[in-house]
C-alpha cells in the first residue's frame, strides 16, 4: 500500500528529504558548536526529520491527503508515535523535545 506526505508525493520518499535537508541544514548552520551538549545532533536533526509525519500514515490522514485536502491534525499524532519509538530505541524525551524544536526551527530555515 502506498503512503503518501502531501497529494502525489510518497511519504517515505519526503521523510527521507525532510531527515536528509535537516541534517545537512544542522551542518550548514555550525549547530555543532552552539550545541555541544547534544553530541551527533546531526543524527537527531535527521531521526526528527524522519519521524515528523509519521501521523500522516493513519487510513483518516490518508483519505483526506488523497482526496487534496491536507491532513490537519497529524502533527500531534506524530508527536505521540514518535515520542514512543523513541522511548523504545532509550532516546530521552527530553533529547526528543530539542529534536522537535530543532525540526521545527529547520523547517522554517529557507534551504541554499
Amino acid at each position: 500500500m502506498k503512503l503518501y506526505a502531501h497529494f502525489n508525493e510518497l511519504l517515505n520518499i519526503h521523510s527521507i528529504e525532510v531527515a536528509k535537508v535537516c541534517r545537512e541544514t544542522v551542518k550548514r548552520l555550525g549547530f555543532y558548536n552552539r550545541f555541544s551538549e547534544l553530541r551527533n545532533i546531526d543524527e537527531l536533526a535527521y531521526i526528527s526529520g524522519l519521524l515528523h509525519d509519521l501521523g500522516k500514515a493513519f487510513p483518516d490522514a490518508q483519505s483526506r491527503i488523497i482526496s487534496d485536502k491536507g491532513a490537519s491534525g497529524h502533527e500531534v499524532l506524530s508527536s505521540i508515535i514518535a515520542c514512543s519509538i523513541l522511548r523504545d530505541i532509550n532516546l530521552n524525551s527530553l533529547i526528543f523535545l530539542s529534536a522537535q524544536s530543532l525540526l521545527s526551527f529547520l523547517l522554517m530555515v529557507p534551504s541554499a
